[in-house]
Protein backbone atom coordinates (compact mmCIF):
# COMPACT_ATOMS: atom_id res chain seq x y z
CA UNK A 1 0.00 0.00 0.00
CA UNK A 2 1.19 3.33 -1.01
CA UNK A 3 0.04 6.57 0.95
CA UNK A 4 0.65 10.33 -0.12
CA UNK A 5 -0.06 12.43 2.99
CA UNK A 6 -2.38 10.33 4.88
CA UNK A 7 -5.23 10.17 2.43
CA UNK A 8 -3.94 9.22 -1.06
CA UNK A 9 -3.85 5.94 -2.17
CA UNK A 10 -1.24 5.26 -4.88
CA UNK A 11 -0.92 1.90 -7.38
CA UNK A 12 2.64 0.69 -6.94
CA UNK A 13 2.95 -0.80 -10.09
CA UNK A 14 1.21 2.36 -12.30
CA UNK A 15 1.40 5.34 -10.51
CA UNK A 16 5.00 5.42 -8.66
CA UNK A 17 8.44 5.72 -9.73
CA UNK A 18 11.75 6.57 -8.03
CA UNK A 19 14.21 9.37 -8.95
CA UNK A 20 17.29 8.41 -9.78
CA UNK A 21 20.42 9.25 -7.58
CA UNK A 22 22.32 10.50 -10.64
CA UNK A 23 19.51 13.95 -10.92
CA UNK A 24 19.83 14.84 -7.09
CA UNK A 25 19.01 14.15 -4.28
CA UNK A 26 17.15 17.87 -3.62
CA UNK A 27 13.70 17.75 -2.26
CA UNK A 28 11.34 20.16 -4.55
CA UNK A 29 9.37 22.56 -3.12
CA UNK A 30 5.93 20.63 -3.54
CA UNK A 31 7.36 17.49 -2.21
CA UNK A 32 4.92 14.99 -0.17
CA UNK A 33 5.11 12.61 2.62
CA UNK A 34 4.23 9.12 1.94
CA UNK A 35 4.39 5.86 3.60
CA UNK A 36 4.80 2.92 1.23
CA UNK A 37 4.22 -0.62 2.99
CA UNK A 38 4.64 -4.27 1.84
CA UNK A 39 4.37 -7.92 3.34
CA UNK A 40 7.65 -8.20 4.82
CA UNK A 41 7.45 -11.92 2.86
CA UNK A 42 6.44 -10.68 -0.81
CA UNK A 43 9.20 -7.44 -0.57
CA UNK A 44 11.50 -10.34 -0.28
CA UNK A 45 10.52 -12.00 -2.99
CA UNK A 46 10.37 -9.03 -4.90
CA UNK A 47 13.93 -7.67 -3.98
CA UNK A 48 15.92 -11.08 -2.44
CA UNK A 49 17.86 -11.64 -6.15
CA UNK A 50 19.66 -7.83 -5.08
CA UNK A 51 19.83 -8.07 -1.56
CA UNK A 52 21.82 -11.68 -1.87
CA UNK A 53 23.85 -10.64 -4.87
CA UNK A 54 25.29 -7.90 -2.96
CA UNK A 55 26.24 -9.76 0.22
CA UNK A 56 27.90 -12.86 -1.95
CA UNK A 57 29.67 -9.89 -3.09
CA UNK A 58 30.97 -9.00 0.38
CA UNK A 59 32.77 -11.95 0.69
CA UNK A 60 35.47 -10.44 -1.63
CA UNK A 61 35.54 -7.69 1.45
CA UNK A 62 37.35 -7.82 4.60
CA UNK A 63 35.48 -7.33 8.07
CA UNK A 64 37.58 -3.81 8.38
CA UNK A 65 36.28 -2.74 4.92
CA UNK A 66 32.93 -3.57 5.74
CA UNK A 67 32.70 -2.18 9.24
CA UNK A 68 33.77 1.07 7.25
CA UNK A 69 31.10 1.39 5.93
CA UNK A 70 28.88 0.34 8.90
CA UNK A 71 28.05 -2.69 7.31
CA UNK A 72 30.51 -5.16 9.44
CA UNK A 73 27.30 -7.33 10.69
CA UNK A 74 26.83 -9.01 7.43
CA UNK A 75 30.74 -10.39 8.32
CA UNK A 76 29.54 -11.25 11.77
CA UNK A 77 26.38 -12.86 11.00
CA UNK A 78 28.50 -14.94 8.53
CA UNK A 79 27.03 -13.50 5.20
CA UNK A 80 23.20 -13.98 5.53
CA UNK A 81 20.69 -14.72 3.11
CA UNK A 82 17.84 -11.66 2.54
CA UNK A 83 15.21 -13.53 4.53
CA UNK A 84 17.07 -14.68 7.66
CA UNK A 85 18.37 -11.37 8.10
CA UNK A 86 14.91 -9.80 7.97
CA UNK A 87 13.33 -12.21 9.96
CA UNK A 88 16.10 -12.46 12.87
CA UNK A 89 17.68 -9.30 12.85
CA UNK A 90 15.07 -6.58 11.24
CA UNK A 91 16.92 -3.53 12.40
CA UNK A 92 19.56 -4.62 10.55
CA UNK A 93 17.75 -5.32 7.27
CA UNK A 94 16.24 -1.73 7.64
CA UNK A 95 19.93 -0.57 7.69
CA UNK A 96 20.95 -2.88 4.75
CA UNK A 97 17.84 -1.05 2.78
CA UNK A 98 18.03 2.21 3.97
CA UNK A 99 22.00 1.94 3.10
CA UNK A 100 21.55 0.84 -0.75
CA UNK A 101 17.72 1.56 -1.43
CA UNK A 102 19.05 2.49 -5.16
CA UNK A 103 20.19 -0.98 -5.66
CA UNK A 104 18.04 -3.16 -3.40
CA UNK A 105 14.58 -1.69 -3.44
CA UNK A 106 14.08 0.53 -6.60
CA UNK A 107 15.43 -2.03 -9.36
CA UNK A 108 13.84 -4.36 -8.23
CA UNK A 109 10.66 -2.70 -7.85
CA UNK A 110 10.47 -0.12 -10.72
CA UNK A 111 13.14 -0.66 -13.44
CA UNK A 112 11.20 -3.60 -15.36
CA UNK A 113 8.08 -2.11 -14.64
CA UNK A 114 6.51 -2.75 -18.15
CA UNK A 115 2.91 -0.95 -16.45
CA UNK A 116 4.70 2.36 -15.52
CA UNK A 117 4.30 5.08 -17.87
CA UNK A 118 5.87 8.10 -16.21
CA UNK A 119 3.74 10.59 -16.63
CA UNK A 120 2.98 13.99 -15.03
CA UNK A 121 0.39 12.36 -12.29
CA UNK A 122 3.45 9.90 -12.18
CA UNK A 123 4.77 10.26 -8.15
CA UNK A 124 8.59 10.18 -7.62
CA UNK A 125 9.98 9.24 -4.48
CA UNK A 126 13.39 10.79 -3.19
CA UNK A 127 14.24 10.36 -1.03
CA UNK A 128 13.48 7.22 1.49
CA UNK A 129 14.25 8.21 5.50
CA UNK A 130 13.15 6.00 7.75
CA UNK A 131 12.40 1.70 6.93
CA UNK A 132 11.01 -0.25 9.28
CA UNK A 133 9.21 -3.72 9.98
CA UNK A 134 6.72 -4.30 12.35
CA UNK A 135 4.10 -7.47 11.97
CA UNK A 136 5.37 -9.02 9.38
CA UNK A 137 5.48 -5.44 7.03
CA UNK A 138 8.16 -3.41 5.79
CA UNK A 139 7.05 0.39 5.89
CA UNK A 140 9.22 3.13 3.91
CA UNK A 141 8.27 6.59 4.68
CA UNK A 142 9.98 9.40 2.82
CA UNK A 143 9.55 12.14 0.42
CA UNK A 144 8.10 12.59 -3.20
CA UNK A 145 6.21 14.61 -5.74
CA UNK A 146 4.10 14.36 -8.69
CA UNK A 147 6.12 15.43 -11.63
CA UNK A 148 3.17 17.65 -12.62
CA UNK A 149 3.99 20.03 -9.23
CA UNK A 150 7.60 20.07 -9.69
CA UNK A 151 8.88 23.78 -9.99
CA UNK A 152 12.34 25.49 -9.94
CA UNK A 153 12.14 25.30 -6.12
CA UNK A 154 13.85 23.37 -3.92
CA UNK A 155 15.61 22.34 -0.42
CA UNK A 156 18.88 20.47 -0.11
CA UNK A 157 17.86 18.29 2.86
CA UNK A 158 15.31 16.48 4.88
CA UNK A 159 15.72 19.07 7.48
CA UNK A 160 15.40 21.81 5.38
CA UNK A 161 12.49 20.51 3.70
CA UNK A 162 10.84 20.03 7.30
CA UNK A 163 11.74 23.39 8.69
CA UNK A 164 10.81 25.42 5.50
CA UNK A 165 13.99 26.87 5.57
CA UNK A 166 16.78 28.00 2.79
CA UNK A 167 14.71 27.03 0.09
CA UNK A 168 17.32 27.28 -3.15
CA UNK A 169 16.19 28.02 -6.96
CA UNK A 170 17.36 25.59 -9.75
CA UNK A 171 20.37 27.08 -11.82
CA UNK A 172 20.02 25.91 -15.21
Amino acid sequence: MFIVNDNQYLNITTDISNQEKKYGRQIPENSKHFIWSENLDDFISVCKDAINSFIDDCAEDSFEDLEEINLGYLYTLNLPRADFLANQHPDLFCHLMKFADDLFIFPPFFYHNENLVINQETFLINPITNIYIEDNKIFMEGFGYFIKDRNEYYYTNVKDFINKENLVKVVR
